[in-house]
């Protein structure tokens, strides 16, 4: 008994061992992914809590987590906690100034979505315009133009940005 014990005790001390070492905290969020994923994601949030404050705490009130994802998304609780932010592992062509567009991007989302249920108290579904699309997906537009500003981004990662698919799906005026 007492070997079956010390094992139990072994296996779940090498889990959680396992579990610290895939995430990394900075700051308030949680970063989780391969080192290389954590490494990036902490250099672009470098880049943005030192040229960029305001839109560092922004980003900061509204996402918990970073972690590796299939694609780029955006997990909003509805209970107004911060969200959950996915992204790819990062490819070649996007920079540190890039990634941290990305998540001003869609930690601007999230704020859309909290700030609508501090404003609309007792209202617990929130509009999916509200915080996704037309108008929702403008302003982060905005705000994600804003912080590459701030970043000193190259003319050609604005250029990106507003033509990324998913700024011209979820802003045409079709769109549900």
């Amino acid at each position: 008994m007492r070997y079956f014990t010390h094992a139990f005790a072994f296996v779940v001390l090498g889990l959680v061992a396992v579990g610290c070492a895939s995430a990394t905290r900075f700051d308030s969020i949680s970063v989780r992914g391969s080192e290389n994923f954590r490494r990036e994601v902490s250099n672009s949030l470098t880049l943005l809590k030192t040229k960029s404050p305001s839109f560092y705490a922004t980003i900061t009130n509204n996402v918990a987590v970073v972690r590796t994802g299939a694609r780029v998304e955006i997990e909003i609780h509805t209970d107004a906690k911060p969200a959950r932010l996915l992204l790819p592992a990062s490819v070649p062509t996007d920079s540190t100034i890039w990634r941290a567009g990305v998540i001003a991007h869609f930690a601007y989302h999230s704020h859309l979505y909290r700030q609508f249920l501090l404003d609309h108290a007792g209202i617990q579904c929130v509009p999916y315009n509200e915080f996704r699309w037309r108008d929702a997906e403008k302003r982060c537009l905005e705000f994600q133009l804003g912080a590459l500003r701030d970043l000193g981004a190259p003319a050609g990662e604005f250029a990106r940005a507003q033509s990324e698919p998913h700024t011209i799906e979820n802003t045409n005026p079709t769109h549900p």
